[in-house]
């Protein structure tokens, strides 16, 4: 069943405008939009590719979330993405005074984790060195029927796709963790 208060493009926005503490009157301000335009979208019009990006940009949020109210994912990436909210959520319910949401600023983890944007491969490379995780656990599935091999492959396959990330850049970021964890070691 679809939640009624995201089912349109406009109450998508009123809703991140809420989360984020942002007055109606000073979003259509910051973007030059009029109360017409916003009529019009309610309506059922859809806005310039140019104005989605603005204010998926100014909202920090997908701008597919913001058309269609999900993210495309593959049935994999979206095992992975329950697999990120179950690690992640736990994770602050038994560490409630982390500084895991700081690397988060204006609410986006909240934003992340409602999908209404994707992680970066910089900040899954920041939560596992916060978390002392290793960077493969945010980026496969559960299944324990996969093999280490098969999954990290399909890692690769999922940073290179969702983040438009080569395996050059997936291999860098591995190498950073592992270096700040020794660094850590030898303090």
């Amino acid at each position: 069943m679809k939640n009624i208060l995201l089912d349109t493009f406009p109450n998508r926005i009123f809703i991140v405008l809420e989360i984020d503490n942002i007055s109606k009157s000073k979003f259509y301000a910051d973007l030059n939009l009029s109360r017409t335009t916003i009529l019009n979208w309610r309506r059922g019009a859809i806005p310039a590719s140019d104005k989605l990006l603005n204010i998926s940009n100014y909202l920090d949020v997908h701008p597919t979330w913001l058309l269609y109210g999900e993210i495309e994912r593959s049935e994999y990436e979206k095992k992975i993405f329950i697999n990120q909210c179950k690690i992640i959520t736990e994770f602050i319910e038994k560490n409630p005074g982390t500084e895991l949401l700081q690397l988060f600023p204006n609410n986006q983890l909240k934003k992340i984790l409602n999908g209404m944007q994707i992680f970066t491969l910089e900040q899954l490379t920041q939560l596992s060195i916060s978390m002392n995780i290793p960077l493969s656990t945010l980026i496969t599935t559960e299944d324990s029927k996969t093999t280490e091999y098969d999954k990290n492959i399909d890692m690769l396959k999922y940073l290179n796709d969702i983040n438009k990330k080569t395996v050059f850049n997936v291999i860098e970021a591995l190498y950073f963790q592992e270096t700040n964890k020794k660094g850590d070691i030898n303090k």
